[in-house]
């Protein structure tokens, strides 16, 4: 006789937005093992499926193209947990990103995150989200003043 399985369902969800993250920690592959390992390390899901994005536009950066399939199948109440690498994964954009967990969490959908796993509910989820944001402005100005700099550098090496 088979054994039938009867935990809640839940999904992986990957997304890479630039072609840099190839062999990095943070690729499709690095974040499906990851979130495979913490699926089956907390024993308290099944998996229904692994769903990746691959996005190379920035118009695309706001939110993943799977998002909405996710969404249909929370509303169908056929998944309750959701396993991601970062919550960034969702969107990049804080209004998305919280309209996104807001509605996961009124259909009974927990996310969870590997990056920040005491964000287990909205306003640990929403805190972390905010500082991660935060992080992320800040490195990108000084990636552009380094950038300037050296630039500006050249510049002066050539005259």
């Amino acid at each position: 006789m088979k054994k039938i399985d009867k935990k809640p369902k839940a999904v992986v969800y990957c997304r890479v937005v630039t072609r840099s993250v190839r062999n990095r920690s943070d690729s499709l592959k690095g974040q499906e093992e990851s979130c495979l390992s913490k699926l089956k390390g907390d024993n308290k899901y099944q998996l229904t499926e692994v769903i990746k994005d691959v996005e190379y536009s920035k118009s695309e950066k706001n939110v993943g193209k799977s998002i909405p399939r996710i969404l249909s199948l929370a509303k169908e109440r056929k998944i309750s947990g959701m396993y991601v690498s970062n919550l960034d994964r969702i969107s990049r954009d804080l209004n998305t990103l919280f309209k996104t967990m807001d509605f996961l969490n009124r259909h009974g959908v927990k996310i969870i995150s590997i990056s920040a796993p005491h964000a287990s509910d909205s306003f640990s989820q929403s805190i972390s989200v905010i500082l991660a944001n935060f992080y992320r402005e800040h490195h990108s100005e000084k990636i552009k003043r380094a950038l300037a700099h050296k630039k500006e550098s050249q510049k002066l090496l050539k005259n």
